[in-house]
């Protein structure tokens, strides 16, 4: 006679980072217990919405987990700890055993957990926002976002007007006016979208005249005309 069985989860929480593996035990009708051990093992159903999901009882739809390598020895599937951002539904398994009857029917409860997407942050690097005209141009550098994503660089004067348009690229400006500089990256499987914006003036330089200085007292009637210096 095969022995009873049953699969706990025992209380968990996934933390968004660290994908690691829960506590869980199988108990059998003799009281013999394991702990996370090859009798037992994790599987779960992947959702991007958390609206629409697999068939579940598809058991193709079902991913075994395992934390870090991959898995090849279960019905033909492989799979590492879920990463992507998404929603789980997270369920105990006892593998297949001629000593437990009907072992591989034997499942815990559901259990569900969220990754939500990671936030996304750009460094646009350091320039002056705000200086008189001398002549030089303002160097914006290259932006670049923590996720490796696609920059896009939008320069506007002070009306709102486009004046270019940029991806990944710096670029600068030298004349008198104000402008906006407009970063954004757009949302991904996995991150947030996010934006930027950075206001510059470069303000009308004051001009001034010296007072002439005249090198001659002066010239006879008829004679050459001399200016100023």
């Amino acid at each position: 006679i095969r022995d009873e069985n049953n699969v706990v989860v025992n209380e968990w929480a996934f933390n968004g980072q660290n994908a690691t593996i829960p506590t869980v035990s199988l108990k059998t009708g003799f009281g013999k217990e394991f702990i996370n051990n090859e009798e037992i093992y994790l599987e779960y159903l992947y959702s991007v919405d958390g609206q629409v999901w697999p068939d579940e009882n598809d058991p193709a739809n079902w991913i075994r987990w395992e934390e870090g390598a991959l898995v090849s020895t279960f019905d033909a599937r492989s799979a590492s700890a879920p990463q992507k951002a998404g929603f789980y539904r997270v369920r105990a398994r006892i593998s297949s055993n001629a000593n437990y009857k009907d072992a591989e029917l034997v499942m815990s409860e559901e259990f569900a957990f969220t990754i939500k997407k990671a936030e996304v942050s750009i460094n646009v690097g350091e320039f002056a926002t705000q200086k008189d005209y001398d002549g030089v141009a303002i160097s914006i550098p290259k932006p670049v976002a923590s996720n490796g994503a696609d920059v896009t660089l939008i320069l506007k004067n002070k009306n709102g007007e486009l004046i270019t348009r940029l991806v990944n690229e710096g670029t600068s400006v030298i004349n008198a006016g104000e402008y906006t500089l407009v970063y954004s990256v757009s949302e991904s499987e996995n991150y947030l979208s996010a934006t930027k914006e950075i206001k510059i003036i470069i303000n009308k330089a004051t001009v001034t005249i010296s007072k002439p200085v005249i090198n001659d007292a002066g010239w006879s009637y008829g004679g050459a005309v001399r200016l100023p210096a």
